[in-house]
């Protein structure tokens, strides 16, 4: 995989991890300091919720391709070291 997409990727991660660590404050600050009437703020605090399952989702949908690109790698490699143990019986 390429060294660039690879980083991009990673900051993607980075950005969403971020992203999802701040929505749990957010949620954690609205019921604390009752911020809103309870309702509307049942209602942000769901919605902040779908967007954090949300993060968790993409995170994952970036991390697949990168786990993808290191297995097929490492079997690649030890398709090779088979072929030469192989040739040396």
């Amino acid at each position: 995989m390429n060294f660039i997409l690879t980083l991009i990727y990673l900051i993607n991660i980075f950005i969403s991890i971020l992203s999802s660590i701040l929505l749990l404050i957010v949620i954690y600050l609205l019921q604390r300091f009752d911020v809103f009437h309870f309702n509307l703020r049942n209602l942000i605090s769901h919605s902040l919720i779908c967007i954090f399952i949300n993060n968790c989702i993409q995170i994952l949908r970036i991390i697949l391709p990168l786990c993808q690109a290191f297995m097929s790698t490492s079997n690649e490699e030890m398709a090779i070291i088979n072929l030469k143990f192989n040739y040396k019986l």
